[in-house]
């Protein structure tokens, strides 16, 4: 999805609307933060791991590489799901088990996507994780709201 909408910002779109529900993924919208320039870290500033799992060794974000384009476009993020991204009603609990997770597997993911937003929130001075719509597709409507998405139901 990240190089989806890097293409279309090198084409000179200034209104993405991005369709989100289903998705395959449980990683908070971490590969299309990474695919738009923002840096997923661990404690010795080398890359994490892909994936939920891999979120568990974030220590740190680097938006300093995050696509200057996005701050020129209208960014919408449309979806009918509600659910927050954290939480027993959020995007590992509730959709998690849809993807393979089990009991210890949606753990792990809860733990990864509250690292993310711990990180995440403060560094963009805005909190998104218990609006709904954020844990859709795995987390990508929060990531979008992070990036300055307007959520429309």
């Amino acid at each position: 999805l990240g190089e989806v909408i890097a293409a279309a910002l090198r084409k000179g779109a200034t209104d993405i609307t991005v369709g989100v529900g289903g998705s395959a993924s449980t990683d908070g919208g971490a590969g299309m933060l990474e695919a738009l320039g923002v840096r997923l870290l661990d404690k010795n500033l080398a890359p994490i791991s892909p994936g939920a799992a891999g979120l568990t060794e974030l220590t740190r974000l680097d938006l300093s590489g995050l696509n200057r384009k996005l701050s020129g476009v209208e960014l919408t993020v449309a979806c009918d799901v509600t659910s927050p991204l954290l939480g027993p009603e959020g995007a590992a609990a509730v959709f998690g088990p849809q993807k393979g997770l089990d009991h210890e597997g949606i753990a792990i993911a809860e733990a990864g996507l509250t690292r993310l937003a711990d990180l995440m929130e403060p560094a963009i001075g805005s909190t998104y994780r218990d609006d709904p719509g954020s844990g859709a597709a795995g987390g990508v409507g929060w990531a979008l709201r992070c990036l300055g998405a307007k959520y429309r139901p």
